[in-house]
């Protein structure tokens, strides 16, 4: 994924879930080989997580 894109997808998941999601900031936790190894399950994952406080 493009940084172009990821900083959308960000916008996109802020928009829909207001300051619950921020995932720059779960991005930047990240290293290397996590950020490699990014699935579409971990960002679903990750959702689901802050979402359900």
């Amino acid at each position: 994924m493009e940084s172009v894109e990821l900083v959308a997808l960000g916008e996109s998941l802020r928009d829909r879930y207001g300051d619950r999601v921020d995932l720059p900031a779960f991005v930047a936790g990240l290293d290397l080989d996590g950020l490699i190894g990014l699935t579409v399950g971990d960002l679903v994952s990750y959702v689901a997580r802050q979402t359900a406080a």
